[in-house]
């Protein structure tokens, strides 16, 4: 019995180191699992302070161009106001002097037609007489016949 008891205190020892080997190279194998879990986790970190500093980046530099877009778009307002104004006032301009181009043709025909009346009167006087009887009662035998047809 003492022998069994040895054999079998025997065995459960050997049985208890092959446990405590096992149990030893399963905690040494967690423990090189940690540790790459542990770089990883680092890794992973710097990763994402990396991403977070681009998107911080990208988000001051959306915001400048945001910026700058709208400053453009408020320059491009100004212009077109600008050229709006230029173009208005050009048109008044040419308005104002379309008007005045307007009031010399006007007083020129009618310097012409004053200039060319007396002539047309004079000749047509000579072609038309009014009537016989009037010519040898007036003086200007066209003067009320050239008033009758040109008034003025």
């Amino acid at each position: 019995m003492r022998e069994q008891d040895l054999e079998s205190s025997l065995s459960k020892q050997k049985e208890l180191e092959i446990k405590i080997r096992q149990l030893s190279s399963e905690q040494l194998s967690i423990k090189e699992q940690n540790q790459q879990l542990q770089k990883l986790n680092i890794q992973l970190q710097e990763q994402v302070e990396g991403s977070r500093e681009q998107l911080k980046s990208a988000l001051h530099q959306l915001s400048v161009l945001q910026t700058s877009a709208a400053q453009e778009q408020k320059d491009r307002q100004r212009n077109v106001m600008k050229v709006s104004r230029n173009i208005k006032k050009e048109k008044e301009s040419l308005l104002r002097q379309l008007e005045i181009l307007r009031d010399m043709n006007r007083r020129l025909r009618d310097e012409r037609d004053a200039q060319q009346t007396p002539k047309r009167v004079s000749h047509r006087c000579s072609v038309l007489s009014p009537s016989p009887l009037h010519f040898y009662f007036s003086e200007d035998p066209c003067s009320s016949w050239t008033q009758q047809v040109y008034p003025t």
